[in-house]
């Protein structure tokens, strides 16, 4: 790492050096040396941006028909089957973007929780439908037979400033002791989730 700064730095020194050159050699060298220096303030953010490792945050598909799902779902031809794949191969910033649909498959547990959830969200991952509420949900327990057998699952657990927005959250069942209650979506306690646009019925 420290070889690949010192080439940086070195690289950044030369094009300064050569933009200085060739501004000194243009009759209108006052604005052209503006120029230059603007354009050698961009070139070192670059690489300074690159040096440090710094990433743009990436979106993540889920749609329940995509050809060749495969982490980390970048393109719609990939996208996972599931929203909790794609949530795991979220890191805080990205979005998780899942298309029209029925989401009843997947799903996570937390520590001391005694309910598992349909979808399990731990750090700062924006997971956002394409249409809304209306045309896409996530669903707990899919029948009665599932909830008799004591197999309980809650529709969503958020926490540590996860978001979800345009989803109808259905189906889901939790304990009545405080820490698994909140069959439909539960917050961490972090105070930091947020749920917008979404219709949360038929939970228990």
């Amino acid at each position: 790492m420290n070889r690949v700064r010192l080439w940086l730095a070195v690289a950044a020194k030369q094009t300064g050096q050569e933009a200085t050159n060739l501004c000194k050699g243009n009759p209108m060298y006052g604005i052209r040396r503006i120029r230059c220096l603007m354009a050698l303030v961009g070139v070192a953010f670059w690489l300074c941006i690159n040096a440090s490792g710094v990433q743009a945050a990436a979106i993540h598909y889920v749609w329940t028909n995509s050809p060749s799902p495969g982490a980390p779902y970048a393109t719609w031809a990939t996208a996972a089957h599931d929203i909790q794949s794609a949530v795991d191969a979220a890191v805080s910033g990205d979005t998780v973007l899942a298309t029209n649909g029925v989401y009843a498959t997947g799903g996570s547990s937390v520590p001391m929780n005694l309910c598992s959830n349909r979808v399990t969200v731990t750090n700062a991952v924006v997971l956002r439908s394409v249409n809304g509420p209306d045309v896409t949900t996530i669903v707990a327990l899919t029948d009665w037979v599932m909830f008799q057998t004591n197999a309980l699952m809650r529709g969503v657990f958020l926490t540590n400033g996860a978001a979800l927005v345009g989803f109808t959250v259905t189906g889901g069942y939790g304990y009545w002791v405080p820490i698994n209650r909140g069959g439909g979506i539960l917050g961490g306690g972090s105070g930091s989730e947020t749920v917008s646009n979404c219709v949360i019925s038929n939970n228990g």
